[in-house]
């Protein structure tokens, strides 16, 4: 009897002793694929980017803490204290610049059509204007704007030399290199502008001085091109 009875509780044990070593192969189980989720879906905070941690945090924003500025009828707000201080610093033309450039996101045409800076700029010219005893006439023009030092008009190669000397300057002071510019490129521009707004041609041609139609009709014939090949493009979208 108590042969029999020893073996019952021999075999309790054994049960019991597999049972347990049965849930705790489970809970190594269960544990293993836990870590394994958490290593797939969690990081530290330490390892996110700053992009990341900006988005688990809202900052309160208060008015005391802004500076507002208006420019042109638009309201625009500067967060930061020590940007505000420096635009202060600035003519207010300068600062509205810089406000409408990089606050407003406005192309430098943009901001000189909303300021009126090319009607500005020439209004300084002619106030500025080099003063001479005998105004200078060539082919029954006068009044030159820009004139040397022997009161005669400037010439190509003295606008030559002006772009050399801003060009120079710029890339001694700057580490983004500007390329070569020269006065023809923006007689070029201009005058392939003018053609893409559809200026008549014979009128173009009495602008820009050239003497043979054939030299306007080229940059007619290449804005005309670009136009074919930008349509084109649209129906390669729809197609």
């Amino acid at each position: 009897m108590e042969q029999s009875s020893f073996q019952d509780e021999q075999t309790v044990r054994h049960q019991f002793d597999s049972l347990c070593k049965l849930a705790l192969k489970s809970e190594v189980i269960n544990y293993e694929k836990h870590m394994a989720y958490r290593q797939k879906y969690e990081v530290m905070l330490s390892e996110l980017s700053e992009k990341e941690l900006s988005r688990l945090f809202i900052m309160d924003e208060h008015e005391m803490e802004t500076h507002r500025f208006q420019v042109l009828g638009y309201d625009i707000e500067v967060k930061d204290a020590l940007i505000a201080e420096a635009l202060q610093t600035l003519t207010e033309k300068k600062r509205n610049v810089v406000l409408l450039s990089y606050f407003m996101d406005m192309s430098d045409a943009d901001i000189a059509r909303e300021m009126n800076l090319v009607y500005e700029c020439f209004e300084q010219i002619v106030k500025n204007r080099k003063k001479v005893r005998v105004e200078p006439i060539i082919d029954g023009y006068s009044r030159f704007l820009f004139l040397d030092k022997k009161d005669m008009p400037e010439v190509a190669l003295h606008w030559e030399k002006h772009f050399q000397w801003a060009l120079g300057k710029y890339n001694r002071t700057h580490e983004e290199q500007m390329p070569k510019i020269t006065p023809h490129m923006l007689r070029h521009t201009f005058c392939t502008r003018c053609a893409e707004a559809g200026l008549d041609i014979k009128v173009l041609q009495m602008i820009m001085g050239h003497s043979d139609i054939s030299i306007t009709m080229n940059i007619y014939n290449h804005v005309d091109a670009a136009r074919v090949q930008n349509e084109m493009k649209k129906l390669e979208n729809v197609m």
